[in-house]
């Protein structure tokens, strides 16, 4: 930090030279079709510097360019790695106005990977189409292309009804095989037993709709997301019918 001498009782004018601390890529491996963050972070930079990035391949050759304003010492621009870019990429930021610029890290652009389908499976590798409370699960999701050993993230959310998804699970785990695997045993943190049946939603005009699971799995910056299964479940017998249902 610099060293600011002044006198008591006067105003002390001080300028600040801006300062580029680093730049750098979200990711240091990406497959096509991945988003990813360029960042610059800096030191004594206003809100709402305008910053240039210039994206170019391992000649030279520029294949984007960006613009993004800094906040609170930080900016950043979003890119989603076209088709037909391969090997390394870097990008040069500049801010001409406080004279700042600066070469990223590189990126490594893993050719030909792709990253999904997602399936729910049973014990037996068979599809599923109802999922029971208490069953095991079996995630998978095809990595082709996808070097042994990387990680990839595996997101679990739970939906109920028209309400926002809700984060079951989160897990990382490495891609074997071309693959991606998570074994998760099925459960729900509401209890369903609670959830109004249709007869009851009539009177506000509103529609029944199942709990349901999905899973996605990210990795090299793409992710892959399942189809919706529904939670298995049966209704009541007897006068609770309507207002009760529960997870079998």
């Amino acid at each position: 930090m610099p060293q600011l001498k002044g006198q008591v009782g006067t105003n002390l004018e001080v300028t600040l030279n801006s300062v580029l601390v680093g730049c750098c890529w979200s990711l240091s491996k990406a497959a096509v079709g991945a988003d990813l963050w360029l960042v610059a972070m800096t030191a004594y930079v206003g809100d709402g510097c305008p910053f240039c990035f210039t994206l170019l391949d391992e000649t030279g050759k520029t294949i984007d360019t960006l613009q993004a304003v800094s906040r609170s010492n930080v900016c950043n621009a979003k890119w989603i790695l076209p088709d037909k870019i391969k090997g390394h990429l870097w990008f040069v930021v500049e801010a001409p106005s406080v004279g700042l610029k600066g070469r990223s890290d590189v990126l490594e652009v893993v050719e030909q990977a792709k990253i999904g389908p997602v399936e729910a499976l049973d014990a037996q590798g068979g599809a599923l189409s109802k999922v029971g409370i208490g069953q095991k699960v079996r995630w998978k999701a095809a990595m082709r292309g996808v070097p042994a050993g990387t990680q990839a993230k595996w997101i679990l959310l739970c939906r109920h009804g028209p309400a926002d998804p809700q984060t079951m699970a989160t897990r990382m785990v490495e891609v074997q095989q071309s693959q991606a695997v998570m074994d998760w045993e099925a459960r729900v943190d509401l209890d369903q037993a609670n959830t109004a049946h249709q007869t009851e939603l009539d009177k506000s005009s509103e529609t029944y709709q199942d709990t349901t699971f999905e899973a996605s799995f990210r990795c090299l910056g793409v992710t892959a997301t399942s189809q919706r299964v529904p939670v298995s479940h049966s209704p009541l017998r007897g006068e609770d019918a309507e207002a009760k249902r529960e997870i079998s």
